[in-house]
């Protein structure tokens, strides 16, 4: 992946699809370079080191060197109807990240982003 190219927008456009598919909601996924938000307040990686490493930028830590490059693919989230959302998140992105193994093996999870979406307990 690379930043503004095709295969970037076009696995946006998949992630919005799988939303809308498993969870029947509509969802707005854009492709970031990187994340300059001071209020941010989720997130969910969407393979192991991803959420490692998205758990280490929110935390306000360091990366461990060569970490920032594993980083293949960052976007944020937005739901179309935020009602649907607990409280603190309504009007907030969600920031999804994807990373490679220092391998350079991308092992996704697709399940993260259905199980760690921030919905009431009863959705």
């Amino acid at each position: 992946f690379r930043f503004t190219q095709p295969a970037l927008d076009a696995f946006a456009r998949v992630l919005e699809a799988w939303m809308a598919h498993f969870l029947n909601l509509k969802v707005r996924v854009e492709p970031r370079q990187s994340i300059k938000d001071e209020h941010w307040r989720w997130h969910i990686g969407l393979d192991k080191e991803s959420t490692r490493i998205l758990n280490t930028l929110y935390e306000g830590k360091e990366l461990p060197d060569g970490d920032g490059e594993l980083l293949i693919a960052l976007f944020r989230m937005w739901v179309e109807d935020d009602n649907v959302l607990i409280e603190s998140m309504r009007g907030k992105p969600i920031y999804l990240g994807l990373a490679m193994t220092d391998k350079k093996i991308v092992r996704m999870k697709p399940q993260n982003l259905l199980t760690n979406m921030p919905l009431p307990k009863e959705a």
